[in-house]
């Protein structure tokens, strides 16, 4: 494991991006020969439904644009399946560090929020049943997936969430304020070209259940899912402190119940399958990367076939142990991890913890996590099992 503590003495601001810059020089060096994608797979069977794409004229114009088709045996498909405020903006920020990735945030919330299929080449579909908001969901993210973007809503080609990846987020740029048909189809080319040079190609979604991403572990061997978990009471704390009116603290009950039962549900799902695709579905408490972020990175990297170079540890130190803003909606950088993940510790009252550990009893057994038992000492007991 590498000793982060010399990192310390480069340090001397607590500002996040002085930080950053003040570690280019030490960058410089990098460990070498760390890139072991250890598998190749087929993925010349990857089909996903063809009557919305553009006419010739425009794949000319893409193809005019310098969009070159690259095969490669070792692209792998990462979802980082999750829930709302569970720690999924840190663990995809760590992970899109990763130099081959091409990381997408929450590609899904558009057609989940207005339940129609907006695509390029102006053609509008309705989604009125849930079984074709399932089906659709499964067809964006193949055509993000294999940078068939041809396909996907146009919506989510214009959505501020794009300017949350390394990558994405040039594209974004070059929307700029014009985020119409013809300014989307001029920035497109380059979106596709970074796509298809990346080997490693990430989704962070909250709108996937585990049972709904099982078909694509069963039929795409280079597809991988990352289960991340956190404490319920955490997600709560969370929630509440970033959207009150969507999550009132009167409703705690309510909430909770919904929240640790779709957990509950999709760690059975897990469980059930994970003996089957041993190297390709992993669970990740939260927790763990907030309190072990290097031990915890490495992991996670090991999960993709390589190693996090000098320049991914020193970022990780930059985001979990350096000054920062508090906790808001979709930050990345913590003033201190561990005391983020332990927030709710503080801040719930004595009753709403109680309340939670009654609903999520059967949660807490299946994720790992234990109850309160001792409410006057709740703020310093270890509820990881």
């Amino acid at each position: 494991m590498i000793d982060v503590t010399h990192f310390k003495g480069l340090l001397t601001s607590r500002n996040f991006y002085a930080c950053r810059y003040g570690l280019l020089f030490c960058f410089g060096v990098v460990f070498g020969s760390m890139v072991m994608f250890y598998s190749s797979v087929d993925i010349s069977s990857v089909t996903v439904r063809t009557q919305y794409l553009w006419s010739e004229k425009e794949r000319a114009y893409v193809a005019v644009r310098g969009h070159n088709k690259i095969e490669s045996p070792s692209i792998q498909y990462v979802m980082i399946l999750t829930y709302m405020r569970s720690g999924s903006s840190f663990t995809g920020d760590v992970l899109q560090r990763h130099p081959d990735a091409f990381y997408v945030f929450e590609p899904l919330i558009s057609i989940y929020h207005d339940r129609y299929i907006l695509y390029l080449n102006g053609t509008r579909r309705n989604l009125t049943m849930e079984t074709d908001l399932q089906k659709e969901a499964l067809t964006q993210l193949l055509a993000w997936y294999t940078c068939d973007l041809y396909q996907i809503d146009m919506k989510a080609l214009r959505y501020l969430f794009l300017d949350f990846g390394r990558q994405t987020s040039n594209y974004y740029h070059c929307l700029g304020r014009d985020k119409s048909f013809p300014k989307i189809k001029k920035c497109l080319p380059d979106l596709i070209r970074e796509c298809k040079n990346s080997n490693v190609r990430i989704i962070k979604t909250i709108r996937m259940t585990m049972n709904s991403a099982k078909p694509l572990l069963e039929k795409y061997p280079n597809f991988k899912i990352i289960h991340l978990i956190r404490d319920p009471r955490g997600i709560f704390n969370s929630r509440i402190a970033t959207e009150p009116k969507h999550f009132p603290r009167s409703r705690v009950r309510a909430h909770t119940t919904d929240l640790c039962g779709e957990m509950s549900r999709d760690m059975s799902v897990t469980k059930a399958i994970i003996k089957d695709y041993p190297t390709r579905l992993i669970v990740l408490q939260y927790e763990n990367l907030a309190e072990h972020p290097y031990k915890t990175t490495a992991h996670l990297y090991g999960f993709l076939g390589t190693t996090p170079s000098l320049e991914i540890y020193g970022y990780v130190f930059c985001i979990t142990s350096m000054g920062g803003v508090a906790e808001r909606n979709y930050d990345i950088k913590r003033s201190n991890s561990t005391s983020t993940a332990n927030k709710w510790k503080r801040e719930l009252r004595k009753a709403e913890i109680l309340i939670i550990d009654s609903v999520c009893k059967t949660a807490y057994k299946q994720l790992g996590y234990l109850p309160a038992n001792n409410i006057s000492h709740h703020t310093r007991i270890n509820t990881l099992q």
